[in-house]
């Protein structure tokens, strides 16, 4: 089986799922130019290593693989004692759940390494997306956030359904068997080449509400950036709720480098962290699938890198199947990266966390949550979102702890699992990405 191996030893965890492996080694071969890179699977943060030119020849041997593999990434039983032989760096990636996700070999996790005077910082400026006419939104939770030690300031946030009006059309369809009358919002995307006609479902398709988050995000990031001071910015909803304990639990999930790379001011590589998630499955792990992140590989995550690193953790890393921004720290490392994927209205804004993974970048997810969002409330951000309102319902499927949540006003959220957080109705367009939405289908 293919163990990647420094200095003859293997660096793979000793109990992985007992599943066929091959490791695919990608070669971008330059004829004419010698080459000094080469990773064993595909993308993100994984095996990177040096060829010198005089080794060129060696890689090409016959009892290796031929150059017609090497250029179409061919396939090696044993690449370790191979590498062995040309490399010699650290064999590790930042994100294990993503690179198994994608490739069915689970790596060990990099070590995040932070100075000891460096890691225990909070965000630098802390904000929340909240509508013009839904300040009391605002008003209740920087109030309960104030008695934490965090200062919240308001950004106002772009609504969606005036900004972006004109670029739908609404129509009414019936359904043939029912009677059923159907009204939808079809997107007129405009092109270089022409318009085109995108209704709930297709590929691409977003709401007036998705785009206004993603506007939304847009315009703070790239405010936060210009602030040169600003080493890391904690962005959330308005419709967020936080653990009873939020300031010792911030405390505490960001005392811990591996949690904290996202607030510190002395890391080399961007760094992200997603105080709650939304996730809707477990998870086919270790099964490979569209399915293979979910509950199941973050259990996974935690046993394997306790038994890497002999402690516990407080975050997980982030999965494909977590859903939401109700509430996360960035990095002012990572703000440039999500800035040029946002260049692109393609996919709600929470999509981004699996680009930035794939990306090498950190994305950490707190472990537990400090943050969820407040479902009890009918969302407009899209008329087709149907019984996603029960809160005791949706915690149970994702695992939230709702005996550990405060209202604003910090009262238990439990003890009042049948009634509003506050007098307005939800928020369509600042839910765009942090409303955790159930994953589309297949």
């Amino acid at each position: 089986m293919c163990q990647p191996t420094i200095q003859g030893k293997s660096m793979m965890p000793k109990s992985q799922p007992s599943l066929r492996r091959r490791c695919t080694v990608f070669i971008h071969v330059l004829k004419k130019f010698p080459i000094e890179t080469c990773m064993i699977s595909a993308g993100l943060l994984l095996i990177t290593f040096s060829v010198w030119p005089e080794f060129f020849p060696g890689i090409f041997s016959e009892d290796v693989f031929d150059e017609d593999d090497a250029t179409s990434g061919g396939e090696i039983e044993d690449i370790g004692s191979l590498a062995h032989q040309f490399i010699d760096v650290p064999v590790c990636v930042n994100n294990p759940i993503f690179h198994y996700s994608h490739t069915g070999v689970w790596v060990p996790e990099c070590q995040t390494i932070v100075a000891e005077q460096h890691h225990k910082a909070w965000p630098t400026r802390s904000f929340i997306l909240n509508l013009d006419g839904h300040e009391p939104r605002f008003d209740e939770r920087r109030s309960f956030l104030e008695k934490h030690g965090i200062n919240l300031e308001r950004f106002p946030a772009v609504d969606g359904r005036i900004k972006f009006a004109d670029d739908y059309k609404q129509v009414v369809e019936y359904d043939t068997k029912t009677g059923e009358k159907h009204v939808q919002m079809h997107w007129v995307k405009k092109g270089p080449e022409g318009s085109v006609v995108l209704k709930p479902g297709d590929r691409g398709y977003l709401t007036m509400g998705e785009r206004g988050y993603l506007a939304s995000m847009r315009a703070v990031l790239k405010m936060a950036y210009a602030d040169e001071s600003c080493t890391s910015i904690m962005v959330i909803d308005d419709d967020a709720v936080f653990s009873c304990n939020f300031g010792s639990d911030l405390t505490k999930l960001l005392s811990e480098p591996r949690c904290g790379a996202c607030a510190s001011d002395n890391i080399s590589s961007p760094a992200v962290m997603l105080l709650g998630v939304a996730t809707w499955t477990e998870g086919t792990y270790p099964q490979l699938s569209p399915w293979t992140g979910g509950k199941n590989i973050l259990d996974e995550d935690r046993r394997m890198y306790s038994e890497s690193f002999g402690m516990t953790t407080h975050c997980t890393n982030h999965n494909d199947l977590g859903f939401g921004s109700f509430g996360v720290i960035y990095h002012r490392t990572a703000i440039p990266v999500i800035l040029k994927w946002l260049e692109h209205d393609v996919k709600p804004f929470d999509h981004v966390f699996g680009t930035l993974a794939g990306q090498g970048v950190f994305v950490r997810v707190a472990n537990p949550y400090i943050t969820i969002q407040d479902v009890r409330h009918t969302s407009n951000i899209d008329p087709n979102r149907k019984n996603q309102e029960d809160l005791v319902t949706r915690a149970k499927i994702h695992d939230w702890d709702l005996k550990s949540f405060c209202a604003p006003d910090g009262t238990r959220i439990l003890k009042e699992e049948t009634s509003t957080l506050n007098g307005t109705t939800g928020d369509p367009d600042t839910q765009g990405g942090g409303a955790g939405n159930a994953p589309p289908p297949l």
